[in-house]
């Protein structure tokens, strides 16, 4: 009979393939930019926050121009698309969140249901 999934993830595990130490060495590589984000966060949480925050946005506006087919980037629309990321996503919700963790410890499911509400009524309604 044909094996099992157990005798097949065996086979496929107990072999090193070139493909597979690549998998290894990005895996790697990748809890070393997680590490590295963490030490910075823990030792400069705000301009962490907020460098994440403008460069996710500039890289996101950015593929969304060329997407749009734009013959140069407009600079404009960049730039504020880039400070919204730096000052909401980064800024405004280290304080938002901070305050919301104080405002409501723990996570339990009725501290989580306390949460959303807040962000519900109080800060979707202006974004």
């Amino acid at each position: 009979g044909e094996p099992g999934w157990g005798s097949l993830a065996l086979c496929a595990c107990s072999r090193r393939s070139a493909s597979s130490a690549k998998i290894t060495f990005r895996f790697a590589s990748m809890w070393r930019f997680v590490n590295f984000y963490e030490r910075c966060l823990a030792r400069y949480p705000r301009v962490t926050k907020a460098s994440l925050g403008g460069g996710l946005a500039a890289t996101g506006d950015y593929a969304a121009q060329r997407i749009e087919g734009c013959d140069s980037v407009d600079r404009h629309r960049f730039v504020s698309f880039t400070s919204f990321g730096v000052l909401w996503t980064g800024l405004f919700n280290h304080y938002w969140y901070g305050w919301l963790a104080r405002r409501v410890p723990g996570a339990a499911v009725g501290a989580v249901i306390q949460k959303a509400l807040w962000q519900h009524a109080f800060l979707n309604p202006f974004v």
